[in-house]
């Protein structure tokens, strides 16, 4: 009787293991929306055939579609069939299924429809929009698959409507099926008035490239125009400026942003990049929720005062990679900057290591 106790114990417990193993790999398989960890580092994606090359982090899968941040701050989705191989290996990785990829094989598959290789991956300055083969453009002629997040209206075959003009960051309403939703600019190409937009389609997020002819601002309203003046700035308007900044661990002065009025915000999403506020290893994230020394390794917003000093106003939280942080102007200050929240003030003794987040201005006036 002992013997038979001890056998079906084995056989349950067996079952149970089993069973979280089999619950554990649903999520990686994308039968459930699954977000991926915060905690991964930047990657080089790349499509099949390097049919397109860019920077960042993977943040969600729906089914078999994969939600990106870019290292430019901007979210993407892709069909998983796009991407090489390698990098279908690298998100079972970050799933927690198998070893991160060694080696980053030549993906030699053909292209999929709608997409145009690339030498190398494309590192664009902070202050240009994607370049236009970013995306790959249909080539002429060719219908691009419905599942393609790109449109069935490729921006490279249809020139938009010059009498209807955006600006980046915008919000707009996006017509795809016949039915317009919510959206927002992302980036133009002034070259033929098109624009990438990202948009939600029955809370399935989309991103593509649209003639000023898809869109409309929110409510129905057209669009400025550029037959008519354009309205003078009034007090309650504003202007946007986004960029990957560097924050130097070993200076006070770890990043200057300058001036900022009463009411101008201030944008904060970490990208990369780890350091530390003592010893000799730059070992500690500021985005992350668990950070060694206390507060000591956060990022801090601060202001050099007249008399020189420096006066810390807030401390960054951690996450926000997914959660992006605004400060708001309480009142002017002459010189807002980033730094390292060193409390002991040895800056030169930091160990030699920066990070990098996006920075984003919303000026009220």
């Amino acid at each position: 009787m002992s013997n038979y106790r001890r056998s079906n114990f084995t056989v349950g417990m067996l079952a149970i293991l089993a069973t979280g193993l089999l619950v554990t790999s649903l999520p990686a398989q994308g039968a459930l929306p699954y977000r991926y960890p915060i905690s991964q580092p930047s990657h080089s994606w790349q499509g099949k055939g390097g049919s397109l090359a860019f920077s960042g982090r993977a943040i969600q899968r729906s089914g078999d579609f994969i939600l990106f941040k870019t290292s430019k701050n901007l979210e993407i989705t892709l069909p998983l069939k796009y991407l090489s191989q390698n990098d279908q290996d690298y998100l079972d990785h970050l799933a927690g299924n198998g070893p991160a990829p060694t080696e980053t094989p030549i993906d030699t598959r053909p292209v999929p429809a709608g997409m145009t290789p690339v030498e190398r991956p494309v590192e664009e300055p902070d202050d240009r929009v994607p370049p236009d083969d970013f995306f790959g453009p249909a080539p002429a002629g060719e219908t691009l698959p419905e599942e393609n997040p790109f449109g069935s209206m490729p921006a490279d075959s249809a020139g938009g409507d010059p009498e209807h003009i955006y600006e980046q960051g915008a919000q707009v309403e996006v017509r795809d099926g016949g039915t317009w939703f919510a959206g927002k600019i992302v980036a133009v190409r002034p070259s033929n008035n098109t624009y990438f937009v990202s948009y939600a389609k029955s809370g399935t997020p989309s991103s593509r490239w649209l003639p000023a002819t898809e869109l409309r601002l929110p409510g129905g309203a057209e669009a400025p125009t550029t037959s008519e003046p354009m309205p003078e700035a009034t007090p309650t308007s504003t202007t946007t400026t986004t960029k990957e900044v560097t924050v130097n661990s070993q200076s006070p002065v770890g990043y200057l942003v300058g001036p900022m009025k009463k009411g101008d915000k201030l944008t904060l999403s970490y990208i990369s990049g780890k350091w530390k506020a003592w010893g000799r290893l730059a070992s500690e994230s500021p985005d992350s929720v668990e950070i060694g020394g206390g507060e000591k390794c956060r990022l801090a917003i601060s202001e050099i005062q007249s008399d020189h000093q420096i006066s810390k106003l807030t401390l960054v939280p951690a996450e926000t990679n997914t959660r992006p942080f605004t400060w708001t102007a309480q009142q002017d200050h002459t010189n807002i900057l980033l730094q390292i929240n060193d409390n002991d003030g040895d800056f030169s003794g930091n160990p030699a290591s920066d990070v990098k987040y996006s920075l984003t201005i919303e000026k009220s006036r």
